[in-house]
Formats: structure tokens, C-alpha cells, sequence
């Protein structure tokens, strides 16, 4: 192959016995939820961010800007006050990205009240099972909360130059616990301005795995409790 990857489709060119209707492939896009479950379960952040512009589609535009007066009425529609959250991009990664505790709560219960309550719930890592979160227990004798709680986990880090070590701006995870007899509990915990003790990436990844077995332990005392 010689021809440049971009440029002019000289269609002219080719044999006079192709007439441009053989078709050799097709692709068809998996629904949408698929992909939702893709960029929730191994935080695939471009999806994330294509995500707006998705939304802007659905407005009729082709600027991915275009997707977050989409995404503002969306919140309203949901009962939640946009002004508690401020975002540039899908991620979450921006330095102007922010969202108060209480608006991730209300996300929570939301979802939970429309009838895709069961298919969010299970596109988000399990602890102990998939995704973000299979790993957390591994090497432990006991799991608490193994396969009881559903999560998104959040990061945002960097290098600390001045100390040589990394730095996590924030470390999140936020979702749902099974309290038992059918009854689930939302939650959400942070850490902002913590760091590793060196560059090493596992030192920032020990921090999102004690927040994982956080959310885990305070599953066993929900459905201690509610005598599950």
C-alpha cells in the first residue's frame, strides 16, 4: 500500500467493473449500556469523554461542548442543582472538575428509582469480582463485603517532583452496598491530598484498595445491622 492514509477518494481510479455496492464487512456498534459497562467497570476515561460528546449528538451538534447544556438538564431532571458540580470533560480529570458528596449520593438514588436500576448497579466493579475492584482482596484470607458491593473508583494523581514521590489530588469510590433482605445503601468515600511514599504506582494504588475494603467492611456492619 502506497497511498497516503488521508487525502482525496479518487473513486476514478478504480476498475470499471466495480460498481461500489460489494460489501465486505459490516460493524455494528454494540447498544450503548455496553459501552457505559465498559468505561464503568475499567474506567476507560476516553470513553468517558466521548461520552459528552454523545450527548451532544443527541442535541444535533457536532461540538462535544455542545453536550454539557445535555448533561445540566439531565441533572435537573433528576432533582439535582448542576451549580454542585462543575466539569469540563467526561473524566473527571480536569484541574476545574469538582462534585460535592452530596450530588454523587443523589446520582445513587436516581438511578435507583428507574427501571435501569439493576443494569447500573451491575456495570459498575464488583469488590472482590471484576473490574476495577477484582484485586482488592487478592492475597487476603477473608474478603469483607466480596461480591456485596458495586462502585465506581475515582483517581486523580501526579508527581510530586519536589519530594520524589507521587501525590493523589483525590481518590474516590462511590456506590451502592447490599445491607441484605433486598435492601441496598448508597455511599461514598474520598481522600484528597494524599501520598505514596515513592514514585512506585502501587503506593497509589494501596490508597484506592484501603478505600475498596472501607466500603467493604461498612457493607458487613450494614447488613449486620439490618439483620441480614
Amino acid at each position: 500500500m502506497t497511498a497516503p492514509p488521508t487525502g482525496p477518494n479518487p473513486t476514478g481510479l478504480l476498475p470499471d467493473s466495480y460498481d461500489g455496492t460489494q460489501q465486505v464487512a459490516v460493524y455494528v456498534s454494540p447498544e450503548y449500556a455496553q459501552y457505559a459497562r465498559l468505561i464503568f467497570k475499567v474506567s476507560h476515561n476516553l470513553g468517558a469523554n466521548v461520552a459528552v460528546c454523545l450527548m451532544a449528538v443527541t442535541a444535533g451538534s457536532h461540538q462535544c461542548i455542545d453536550g454539557f447544556p445535555v448533561l445540566n438538564d439531565f441533572l435537573k431532571l433528576a432533582g439535582i442543582d448542576p451549580t454542585q458540580a462543575q466539569l469540563l470533560d467526561g473524566r473527571g480529570g480536569n484541574p476545574v472538575d469538582r462534585v460535592t458528596p452530596r450530588v454523587i449520593d443523589q446520582l445513587l438514588h436516581y438511578w435507583q428509582g428507574t427501571p435501569d436500576a439493576t443494569r447500573f448497579r451491575l456495570a459498575q466493579p464488583i469488590l472482590g469480582v471484576d473490574g476495577l475492584l477484582a484485586d482488592v482482596c487478592a492475597g487476603s484470607a477473608t474478603c469483607p463485603g466480596k461480591g456485596k458491593v458495586w462502585a465506581k473508583t475515582g483517581a486523580v494523581a501526579g508527581l510530586d517532583a519536589l519530594n520524589n514521590r507521587l501525590a493523589a489530588g483525590a481518590m474516590t469510590i462511590g456506590g451502592y452496598l447490599d445491607a441484605g433482605h433486598g435492601c441496598l445503601h448508597t455511599f461514598y468515600l474520598a481522600v484528597n491530598g494524599a501520598s505514596a511514599p515513592s514514585t512506585d504506582i502501587n503506593g497509589i494504588i494501596d490508597i484506592g484498595n484501603d478505600l475498596a475494603r472501607i466500603a467493604g467492611l461498612l457493607q458487613e456492619q450494614a447488613e449486620a445491622r439490618n439483620g441480614a
